[in-house]
């Protein structure tokens, strides 16, 4: 029995992850605009507050809520859509308990696919964690700095039985 464990975007995800950036750009640039962030008026209050002006204050901590929501909000959006439908690789791992092998394969749409076989020796252990929402199977290897993370949902508990059952040591 081979267990797979498959983290993958296909093109069209990534595509509509990807037409979110400029949504992003669009309501940052709209809400920028509306408050005037960048207008004579706003570099004069930052001025003022620097240099001392503390009857202002209270607009300065508005003005910076505003730019947080209307410029810094957007910017982290942007960011983070592109590194998901872009650099994020596509990853199955595959157990084989009959050869003890564990292989990972990574592959992006613009770059050849790597892959990578471990010996079941080679894990260091499997461990299950829990975020604010949810548990997710974290599999730790020895020639590894980071842990792969396998699958992350409800099902995880059982799956991580199933990963104990074959061999591999748990955490």
């Amino acid at each position: 029995m081979v267990a797979k464990f498959t983290n993958d975007l296909s093109i069209k995800s990534r595509i509509v992850i990807l037409l979110m950036c400029p949504f992003a750009a669009i309501v940052g640039l709209v809400l920028a605009t509306f408050f005037g962030v960048f207008s004579p008026e706003s570099y004069e209050l930052i001025a003022s507050v620097f240099r001392g002006d503390t009857t202002r204050i209270g607009n300065f901590l508005v003005f910076m809520l505003i730019f947080l929501l209307s410029v810094i909000v957007p910017s982290i959006m942007v960011i983070a859509t592109l590194r998901q439908s872009i650099f994020q690789p596509n990853q199955v791992v595959s157990f084989d308990p009959d050869r003890r092998v564990l292989t990972v394969h990574h592959s992006l749409p613009w770059r050849k696919p790597r892959s990578w076989n471990y010996r079941f020796e080679d894990v260091e252990a499997a461990e299950l964690t829990y975020d604010s929402e949810q548990y997710e199977i974290l599999l730790h290897l020895f020639n590894r700095k980071r842990p792969l993370k396998l699958m992350w949902g409800w099902g995880s508990k059982a799956r991580l039985k199933d990963l104990q059952d074959m061999g591999i040591p748990i955490k």
